[in-house]
């Protein structure tokens, strides 16, 4: 698979993991 710019995907699966693992997200809404 080849994408034209990887880095914008690679930068929002980045920033979406690190929301997901982030604490702050979790004590806003701790739904886990």
């Amino acid at each position: 698979m080849r994408w034209p710019v990887p880095e914008t995907l690679a930068a929002e699966s980045t920033l979406q993991l690190r929301v997901n693992g982030a604490p702050q997200v979790q004590d806003l809404a701790p739904t886990h």
